[in-house]
């Protein structure tokens, strides 16, 4: 997918004819392919468009900054983060068995059965609930495939970026990796919050999951390859289609 995305960068950055900046052309049609999703494109009017328009302001500022990559960084991070978060809490059995972390053994694809008492831990769920006090757990778990979703339409495109700034690795990549440990962080922080057994088999296992953060963040070229010199390889080979 991206290989071919990084050679259509590179032709149209040789040949911009109608002067729209290169970054203008990846939102557009990043957004255009966002609505074609029906979770993405059956959000109102009003609140789409508010997304579309926040999206566009982070290109803007990512165009506009003295140290893109970084920024860019950073930005990417806060949203896997909150990705990660709402993402476990919804994931379900056959949904992990598509994923690229489809053998990682600790992420277990079992949280929505508990999404209830998890969701007292976590921000957004905790306020749905005290407006809606007979939600259901369906209702729980829509909100948060719906959240996914919507933070995907973030992350997926500030990554497009990262290729026009040469922060991307077409062999080996950054970011599916670092999305897998964030969820492993979360399963593992909510599974200690409500009583369920950690999957992971030593109780610091989390903190070298949560350090592949501070790769990212800090600037390393690519943080997958600093993180798996020190801690070794993740369960499972990653793809690097998101």
């Amino acid at each position: 997918m991206f290989k071919g995305f990084f050679n259509k960068i590179l032709k149209n950055k040789k040949s911009d004819n109608d002067g729209k900046s290169i970054l203008d052309e990846i939102f557009h049609e990043h957004t255009q392919a966002f609505l074609s999703i029906p979770r993405f494109a059956s959000l109102s009017d009003e609140f789409r468009n508010n997304l579309i328009n926040s999206l566009y302001a982070n290109f803007k500022n990512i165009e506009l900054s003295t140290n893109p990559i970084m920024d860019l960084r950073e930005l990417i991070a806060s949203y896997v983060i909150q990705h990660a978060e709402l993402q476990i809490l919804c994931l379900n059995e056959i949904e992990k068995k598509e994923a690229s972390y489809k053998d990682n053994p600790y992420i277990s694809g079992a949280l929505y059965k508990n999404i209830r008492q998890a969701s007292d831990y976590v921000d957004d769920l905790k306020d749905l609930k005290w407006k809606y006090p007979n939600i259901s757990d369906d209702e729980l778990i829509s909100f948060c495939n719906s959240r996914c979703v919507v933070l995907q339409y973030f992350i997926n495109g500030l990554n497009r970026l990262r290729i026009v700034y040469k922060d991307y690795d077409m062999t080996k990549d950054w970011l599916l990796p670092f999305m897998t440990a964030m969820l492993i962080c979360e399963e593992d922080k909510i599974r200690k919050k409500i009583g369920l057994e950690s999957l992971l088999l030593d109780g610091l296992d989390s903190l070298k999951y949560s350090t592949f953060l501070n790769f990212v963040i800090n600037g390393e070229v690519n943080p997958y390859y600093k993180w798996e010199k020190a801690y070794g390889s993740l369960s499972s080979e990653q793809s690097l289609t998101l």
